[in-house]
C-alpha cells in the first residue's frame, strides 16, 4: 500500500431505512482497509436523540402503515422541488447546522461524506455560510434522482449509473462533480465463496431449493402471502424469512408456521451476504442498497411490492435492465422465483445483467476517489 498521511473522514447518515447506514458502513469498510480513520454518526443525533428516535418511528410507521399516502407525500415533493426555491426540509436540517460545525472543528476531520438527503442539507448550510472549508461528498443510494437534492450542495456527488448523473447535468450540475461510482456495499457480497460452503456456514440444506424472502430494515411487505404461494408452487421448498428489525412481525411469522421445519424467520442478521450466497432466488422490494447487494451477489432476483416512490423508481430501472423480475401480486412473484430457479437459461441472462450494470468495487473506488481529494 501507498505510504499515505492518516486522514479523518465524517461519514454522515440516518437510521429511516437501513441502506443510508449499509452504504456508510462499506464505505467505513473500505477506508478503514487502506489505514485510515473514520467515524461515523446519524445527522438526526446532533439536533437531538429524542428527536432522531421519534422520526425514525414515524418514518418506519407511514412507510408500513400509509404506503399509497407516501406515495403521494413522495410524488408532492418532487412537484415542490420544481416550483420552490428551497426544500422544505432545508430549515429543520439547518437549525443543527452550528453544532455539527463544533463537532467537526473538535474532531478535525479531513472530509465529510453523507448518505442522506437530511445531511446534504445541513452541510449545505455550512458550506453557504463559509463555515465548512474541508471537501464534502454525497452518496446518492437509489437509481433515481432524490427530490430537492438539486437545491444541494456539496463537493461531489456519488451516483448509482449514467441515467442519475444525466439528471444532475440537467440541473446545471458540472460534469466533473458528479462520479457514476455505483452504490457502495460491502466486499463480502462479492467474496469468492460458493453456493455449497455458504450453506454449510449458514446449516443450510445442500440439495434443497432456497428461497430469500427480505422484507427489508422496517419489515414492510406481506410475507405471510409470499410465503404460501411459494409452498403451493413449491411444497419442498426452504424458505428464509428476513423480518429486519420489526419483532412483531417475526413473532407472527413465527407462530403461523410453527409447524413447519422448512420455513425460518431470521430477524436482524449480520450474515446476509452468506444467505445471498447460499440462496437459489431472492424476493424483496427495489430498496436501492438491498438491491444492489444482490447483484453484486449475482442472486437472481424478483421484486415485490415496492414502497411507492424512490423504490418505483428502482424498479423500472432494474427491470428495464434485465437485473431482476417482478409481477402485480404473490402468485405472479411466486411464479417468477419457481423460474428463475429451473430456468436457467434466464437465470443467467438476468446474472449476467446485474454484472454488467453494478460496480462491486464502488466503495473501493469511492475511498479512494476522497483519499486523491483530502491529501
Amino acid at each position: 500500500m501507498e505510504n499515505r498521511a492518516k486522514k479523518k473522514i465524517l461519514i454522515l447518515s440516518s437510521g429511516t431505512g437501513s441502506g443510508h447506514n449499509r452504504a456508510a458502513e462499506a464505505i467505513i469498510e473500505a477506508w478503514e482497509a487502506k489505514g485510515m480513520e473514520c467515524k461515523m454518526y446519524d445527522i438526526l443525533s446532533f439536533f437531538s436523540e429524542k428527536a432522531r428516535e421519534t422520526i425514525i418511528n414515524m418514518y418506519n410507521g407511514a412507510v408500513n402503515s400509509l404506503a399509497e399516502g407516501w406515495g403521494i407525500l413522495y410524488r408532492t415533493a418532487e412537484i415542490t422541488d420544481k416550483i420552490s426555491f428551497f426544500a422544505p426540509t432545508y430549515w429543520f436540517n439547518s437549525t443543527y447546522a452550528k453544532k455539527l460545525y463544533e463537532h467537526i472543528k473538535k474532531e478535525k476531520y479531513d472530509a465529510v461524506v453523507c448518505t442522506h438527503m437530511f445531511s446534504m442539507e445541513t452541510v449545505t448550510k455550512l458550506k453557504r455560510e463559509g463555515y465548512l472549508k474541508i471537501p464534502t461528498f454525497a452518496v446518492i443510494t437509489d437509481y433515481a434522482m432524490y427530490p430537492f437534492v438539486a437545491k444541494t450542495d456539496v463537493d461531489y456527488y456519488f451516483v448509482s449509473c449514467p441515467e442519475v448523473k444525466a439528471a444532475f447535468l440537467e440541473h446545471d450540475f458540472s460534469e466533473d462533480r458528479i462520479i457514476v461510482s455505483g452504490i457502495p456495499v460491502s466486499a463480502k457480497f462479492s467474496a469468492d465463496l460458493s453456493k455449497e460452503e455458504a450453506r454449510k456456514q449458514l446449516n443450510l440444506p445442500v440439495e434443497d431449493d432456497v428461497y430469500l424472502i427480505m422484507m427489508g430494515g422496517t419489515g414492510f411487505g406481506n410475507a405471510n402471502e409470499l410465503t404460501d404461494s411459494i409452498l403451493k408452487k413449491s411444497p419442498k421448498a426452504y424458505i428464509v424469512v428476513f423480518t429486519g428489525n420489526n419483532s412483531k412481525l417475526k413473532k407472527e411469522f413465527e407462530e403461523e408456521y410453527s409447524g413447519s421445519e422448512n420455513v425460518i424467520a431470521l430477524g436482524f442478521t449480520d450474515k446476509v451476504h452468506l444467505y445471498m450466497r447460499a440462496g437459489d432466488v431472492l424476493l424483496t422490494k427495489p430498496g436501492g442498497l438491498s438491491s444492489t447487494e444482490a447483484c453484486v451477489a449475482n442472486i437472481p432476483l424478483v421484486h415485490t411490492r415496492a414502497i411507492p416512490g424512490l423504490e418505483t423508481d428502482n424498479l423500472e430501472y432494474f427491470i428495464k435492465k434485465g437485473m431482476s423480475a417482478t409481477a402485480d401480486s404473490a402468485e405472479g412473484f411466486a411464479e417468477l422465483a419457481y423460474k428463475l430457479i429451473n430456468d436457467k437459461v434466464a437465470a443467467t441472462t438476468m446474472r449476467k445483467a446485474q454484472t454488467e450494470n453494478t460496480n462491486a468495487d464502488s466503495a473501493k473506488d469511492i475511498a479512494e476517489f476522497i483519499l486523491e481529494k483530502v491529501q
